[in-house]
């Protein structure tokens, strides 16, 4: 059932005067997640919406002049940070590999099934994995122990801040985000965001599936 003009719920779209804009989400993380549903169905998803990779994926600008291309590709990444912090650089990949850590503990639970409390989670982790998630560090602690440098501590706190969430409130966990996005990447779907919503109505139609609507 379906609340609104249509379906899709946050991801959404409002066209007007020959311009489209997506009212929702903006970028995409995780693909694989989209083509494992498509997969279940026996589809292929580039058969429903074309996923293109953002590279840079966003450039960063400071108060005092400093700027930083976002990139998956490393080796240009590093050289902005050595401009900036030659000693911070260094530690990029020690501080990488930690965040990815975060992610693979959470694919043991958040990012394979629905948690309703702290004692499901605690179903799916050993005591020791509960204590390599750094539960009484904040990502801002987190930040502060890999970089010196003010620049780049903003910038990684700001990974939590865009989506609503305080560094200094974040538990580290959530560091898993650098990883998703700088490690694995991000991607937008040609035409608008609202183009998956399509793809998933229309896999849902061949399927014989039924979207009830219940708005006026």
């Amino acid at each position: 059932m379906e609340k609104n003009e249509r379906a899709g719920g946050k991801l959404n779209v409002r066209s007007g005067q020959g311009y489209t804009f997506d009212t929702g989400p903006s970028i995409l993380t995780m693909p694989w997640v989209l083509e494992q549903l498509f997969a279940s169905a026996g589809r292929k998803l580039e058969d429903y919406m074309t996923l293109i990779r953002v590279e840079p994926q966003w450039r960063t600008f400071f108060e005092d002049g400093v700027q930083l291309d976002i990139m998956g590709d490393f080796p240009e990444l590093l050289k902005q940070f050595e401009e900036i912090s030659p000693a911070d650089a260094q530690q990029f990949l020690s501080y990488l590999q930690y965040c990815q850590q975060m992610y693979q503990l959470n694919t043991k639970s958040f990012y394979s099934k629905s948690l309703a409390c702290l004692s499901e989670l605690h179903r799916s982790h050993s005591l020791k994995e509960l204590l390599a998630m750094d539960p009484l560090k904040t990502m801002h602690q987190t930040t502060n122990r890999y970089f010196k440098n003010k620049h780049l501590r903003q910038l990684f706190d700001f990974f939590i801040m865009y989506i609503g969430f305080s560094p200094y409130a974040a538990p580290a966990v959530l560091s898993q985000l650098i990883y998703v996005q700088m490690g694995l990447g991000i991607y937008y779907v040609e035409g608008c965001m609202y183009r998956i919503a399509e793809g998933i109505l229309r896999l849902l139609d061949e399927l014989g599936v039924t979207v009830l609507n219940s708005a006026p």
